[in-house]
């Protein structure tokens, strides 16, 4: 059984924010594995990788949550 507590619901306002923060993320994330592949890693630049797939994660959870009928269609199935 559940906590007993209702699931969070994200605004609007705050989903676009995770959206955009998820967005952000993946492009130095990608960014950062083009250069990884070349250039290879230092411990630093591992953890810090690290650390933004564990945030990417964190977000999808938190998106993953937000229900078809509260998101705006606009943004769920724009191209």
């Amino acid at each position: 059984m559940t906590s007993g507590r209702s699931p969070q619901i994200l605004s609007q306002e705050e989903t676009k924010k995770l959206s955009s923060d998820l967005s952000k993320l993946a492009s130095e994330h990608a960014n950062a594995m083009r250069d990884a592949t070349f250039l290879g890693l230092n411990e630093k630049q591992s953890a810090e990788m690290t650390r933004r797939r564990k945030r990417m994660n964190e977000i999808c959870k938190q998106l993953g949550k937000v229900c078809l009928r509260q998101a705006p269609k606009a943004t769920l199935f724009a191209a």
